[in-house]
């Protein structure tokens, strides 16, 4: 499962997001779902992240809802994967690009909290998440971000 999710990363930090829309259904369709219940509780997250940059809103919802009842059901579920669902749900549900920004750069600012309060231990996902959403606010490919990432550590 963990080749899996790492094949999906590299799809989705290259921008090729059909890819990794692919190997993460792999993963939420995988039979033995109590494996890796961390990569499991993840793949909730950036699936509805995945249809969002596939501009698929329909399905979106569906699996906004999903994930956020997902979260909920399970205690091990980290702060910041239920953040990401109810700030991309507020992000699908304006037109406005001027306050799908604002609601862009709250969600860094929480994720950041977050971040800053797992101070010594890595919350699997946070980092990727927040270079996604760099990548929505400064207006560059991910994969641009994701090398600017790189580059700085």
């Amino acid at each position: 499962m963990t080749i899996y999710f790492n094949i999906s990363l590299i799809y989705f930090f290259s921008g090729e997001f059909s890819e990794a829309l692919h190997w993460s259904n792999t993963i939420r369709q995988h039979p033995q779902t109590e494996l890796r219940q961390d990569i499991q509780d993840l793949i909730r997250v950036l699936l509805p992240v995945i249809h969002y940059e596939l501009g698929n809103t329909d399905t979106l919802e569906s699996l906004l809802r999903s994930a956020q009842r997902h979260l909920n059901r399970h205690d091990n579920s980290r702060g910041f994967e239920l953040c990401v669902v109810s700030h991309l749900h507020r992000i699908n549900n304006t037109a406005d690009d001027g306050k799908k920004e604002v609601h862009f750069e709250s969600l860094r600012k929480e994720l950041h909290n977050y971040q800053t309060a797992s101070a010594g231990s890595h919350l699997l996902g946070l980092t990727e998440l927040l270079l996604w959403v760099e990548n929505k606010i400064r207006r560059v490919s991910i994969e641009e971000v994701f090398r600017r990432a790189i580059e700085a550590s």
